[in-house]
């Protein structure tokens, strides 16, 4: 079956940082009230499916990108990936649990750096929110590799006003199964055939998934506490001034 694009292909992207803002310096952080809670963004409400069997070209990829979204039961049939398949992709890539776990990561950043009290409730003495948003969750499969694509955006606002005090968005690509499938077009004159990426995901399991997820929730804390870490320095840099 002849497989039309849709739309112009989204490719793996290792480190993006889509929006920042930083007015750390404007407040007294210490020894303050801070509610931490998680959401889950409509797009990432569930896990999309993306593939393409068209080369990766990196250079481009750092500048612009695009998005393939395909229904992969509906292209190769139920007899290489069925419903149930995409079923237990879902389920493994839970996006409630993806985003609890980042904002927790990111929990933990802020207390490394600021004495702050964390509360499990919003109450009158609440005096900042965090919240942390999963925008996107993504399996896409290349020619090349399976992986999983997330996007968060974490934000502190002050909570009496609605002021913005911090916001930052990471995106990121981790492998959901650590081998290179080779480019059969440059050996063969023929390109990886769409069935063929469709039955590397029929064959994930769910403890790779799970595997990954882990993964991308280290690397993603890793460049929230990075960028938090040198705001803060920054924030300092002014308060001094």
């Amino acid at each position: 079956m002849k497989i039309i694009l849709y739309a112009t292909l989204f490719f793996l992207l290792l480190f993006i940082s889509c929006s920042h803002t930083n007015n750390l310096h404007k407040y007294d952080l210490t020894n303050k009230r801070f509610y931490f809670e998680s959401m889950v963004s409509s797009d990432a409400g569930r896990v999309d499916i993306i593939y393409s069997s068209k080369p990766v070209n990196k250079e481009e990829d750092k500048s612009k990108f695009g998005e393939v979204i395909l229904d992969l039961a509906q292209i190769i049939g139920t007899s290489i990936l069925t419903a149930e398949v995409e079923n237990k992709l879902i389920k493994a890539a839970n996006p409630e649990e993806i985003s609890a776990r980042v904002s927790e990561g990111i929990k933990e950043i802020i207390l490394k750096h600021i004495d702050i009290i964390p509360v499990n409730k919003i109450d009158a003495n609440t005096e900042f929110l965090v919240t942390t948003i999963l925008d996107e969750c993504r399996i896409l499969s290349t020619q090349y590799n399976v992986n999983l694509h997330l996007k968060v955006t974490s934000s502190i606002t002050e909570r009496n006003t609605g002021d913005l005090v911090w916001e930052n968005s990471e995106s990121l690509s981790v492998p959901l199964r650590r081998r290179f499938i080779p480019n059969v077009e440059e050996s063969t004159g023929k390109r990886i055939t769409d069935v063929a990426q469709a039955a590397e995901l029929a064959t994930l399991s769910e403890e790779e998934i799970k595997d990954a997820i882990n993964r991308a929730s280290v690397d993603i804390g890793r460049l929230f506490a990075d960028t938090f870490r040198k705001d803060l320095a920054k924030a300092a840099k002014k308060a001094q001034k």
